[in-house]
């Protein structure tokens, strides 16, 4: 009875993981000191960057935490419903490829297209 207890309360803390995993990366994701924010707004881009696999809210955290901490990301907010991200960056330090490289190679996600806003 205490093994299948025990199995019961991890069972049940690893369906509720998307709820918390929020908890395991740090609010304050390194962002790079952009020099260009003072001189040259023209190099700052934002985008939207559709991603396949997102399924929950870790998976938001995960891509954020990724991106956030990329040299040139200046904001960075995902959404698993949307399936996409939108990302600020200072487009003479980082360019979209280099992003969809870091998404798919620390969390594992496919990039599938992006579009940059005006």
């Amino acid at each position: 009875k205490k093994f299948l207890g025990i199995v019961t309360v991890f069972a049940a803390l690893m369906l509720a993981f998307p709820s918390y995993s929020g908890m395991f990366f740090p609010d304050n994701y390194k962002t790079a000191i952009v020099a260009s924010l003072d001189n040259n707004q023209d190099n700052i881009v934002e985008a939207i960057i559709d991603i396949k696999g997102m399924t929950c809210t870790g998976c938001e955290h995960s891509v954020n935490y990724v991106l956030g901490n990329q040299e040139g990301i200046i904001e960075v907010n995902s959404s698993f419903k949307m399936g996409s991200v939108i990302v600020k960056f200072d487009k003479t330090l980082i360019n979209i490829e280099d992003m969809a490289k870091a998404i798919k190679k620390n969390v594992g996600y496919e990039v599938i297209g992006h579009e940059f806003i005006e």
